[in-house]
Formats: C-alpha cells, sequence, structure tokens
C-alpha cells in the first residue's frame, strides 16, 4: 500500500547543507520528485511521487541547480530538459549518477494526472448489492465522508456538519433530512450542504458505497461529478427528494449545477 504522505529526506538535506537558493520542495507542483546527486551517488531528497496511484504526466521537465549555491544550470540538461516520459526524465539524470558532483534535480512533471479515487480508498474491502447487506458503523460513516469531501475537493475536512453554523436555509434543509428520515432505523449519515438547500449523505450500508464513489467523477459538459444529496424544496416542501445531483469544483469548493 502506497503511503498518503510526502516524503522528505532530512537526514541527507541538513548533512548536505543545500543552499536557501534552491526552490523550496513543498512549494512545487504535486508530483514533483527532487535527486541529489552527489561523488557520484545518487538520492532521492523529496519525493512527492511515489505516494500516487498511476501516476503520469503529459511531459516532464527537469530542472538542474548547483547545491552549495542554488546557481540555476539551465544548459545542463539535453533537449531543453523537457522528455516525453518520465523514465526519460530520469535518464537524463542517471546521465550525471557517476561523475556528476554538488548537483540537485528537480523532476517536475506537466500536467500531472494519478488515479486518485484508487490513491484514497486503496486497500478498502468493497462490496456489492449482490452481497449480504452491511451495515456502517458511525465511525465509518464519518470516515467515508472524509474521503469523499477529500476527493471532490482535496480537502479532508471533518466528515461532520456543524449545525451551529448553518444559516437558516441549511438548518431548514437539515432539520427536513432528518424528518424525511425520521422512521427509518438505518438512517443515511449527512456530512455536507451546498447551495443552501441539498444535504449531500453517505448510505448506511457499505454495499452502496461502491455505486455512490463511481459516480462522483462522472464528468460531463460543465460536470466534474455527481453526488447522493437531499435536496429541500422550502417552498413545496412535500415535493422535497432523496437523488443524485450533478456538482462542478471551483476553488476547491463544490458548487451545485443541476
Amino acid at each position: 500500500m502506497k503511503k498518503n504522505t510526502k516524503i522528505f529526506n532530512t537526514e541527507v538535506i541538513e548533512r548536505m547543507a543545500l543552499s536557501d537558493n534552491i526552490p523550496p520542495f513543498d512549494e512545487q507542483r504535486k508530483g514533483t520528485q527532487v535527486i541529489m546527486i552527489e561523488e557520484g551517488k545518487k538520492t532521492v531528497i523529496y519525493d512527492d511521487y511515489s505516494m500516487y496511484c498511476d501516476a503520469d504526466a503529459r511531459k516532464w521537465r527537469v530542472e538542474a541547480y548547483n547545491r552549495t549555491d542554488g546557481r540555476k544550470l539551465d544548459r545542463l540538461c539535453m533537449c531543453g530538459g523537457v522528455y516525453p516520459t518520465r523514465k526519460r526524465a530520469i535518464a537524463e539524470i542517471d546521465r550525471f549518477a557517476y561523475r556528476g558532483k554538488n548537483l540537485v534535480f528537480f523532476v517536475l512533471p506537466i500536467d500531472f494526472t494519478y488515479d486518485k479515487k484508487a490513491m484514497i480508498w486503496q486497500g478498502e474491502e468493497q462490496y456489492s448489492c449482490d452481497d449480504k447487506l452491511v451495515l456502517a458503523t458511525k465511525k465509518e460513516l464519518v470516515e467515508e465522508s472524509k474521503k469523499r469531501m477529500k476527493f471532490m475537493t482535496d480537502r479532508m475536512g471533518s466528515g461532520r456538519i456543524n449545525r451551529k453554523k448553518l444559516t437558516k436555509a441549511e438548518a431548514e434543509a437539515l432539520a427536513a433530512f432528518d424528518e424525511f428520515q425520521k422512521y427509518r432505523e438505518d438512517k443515511c449519515y449527512p456530512y455536507a450542504i451546498i447551495g443552501g438547500n441539498a444535504v449531500l449523505y453517505v448510505s448506511p450500508y457499505k454495499n452502496d458505497w461502491k455505486a455512490e464513489r463511481e459516480c462522483l467523477d462522472m464528468k460531463g459538459d460543465g460536470i466534474d461529478g455527481c453526488v447522493s444529496a437531499f435536496v429541500y424544496n422550502s417552498i413545496t416542501p412535500e415535493t422535497s427528494e432523496k437523488g443524485d445531483i450533478f456538482f462542478k469544483i471551483i476553488s476547491n469548493t463544490i458548487i451545485r449545477v443541476a
């Protein structure tokens, strides 16, 4: 299983005293890896690439720096430092593996992609609708909610709705959702409210989760995905209903579009 964290080789970074003029590693684009070559030895000192499932990019750029003074070495790499595959980019760095000295290479993706869904839910047992019903615990519902928010917005969140901070419209929508499933023994779990009246929820049965997750990246024209929600109609509350709504992500915020 891949670790969901960036890796800093702190021991080597501190021992080799990298120049402060070298760009900060964790301010680089997602998927970056930093490799240092010192007296014929190649060492990965920062890794924000290996953690991603099925990572790829349209192109890869290699930037070289002098370790001691941070000077950028624009003419060191062939092909202008841009390569069609990561394998080719690493091969370029390997040219210096046995003769290079005081070199730091940034391997930067251009149009980075990865299997976000596999990364967030890796290693989890999945159940189908044909299996015996599996009821989730409250803790599991909270964790699933956090992961869905992470998938949609890149922010994990708490997995809970803070009822004290709701607007009047949001509070009415949530109250209507609670009333809607008042007599259900196994209740859906609400974890967010968007557009003032759409309550996002997780099914209490794990058997439904696979289908609910698959909708999250159902992209279309002006649409980033589809999510399970209860939509409250304040004018005619009796027409409020559960179903799926389409959304778009703008600045890491879920915007309902249909």
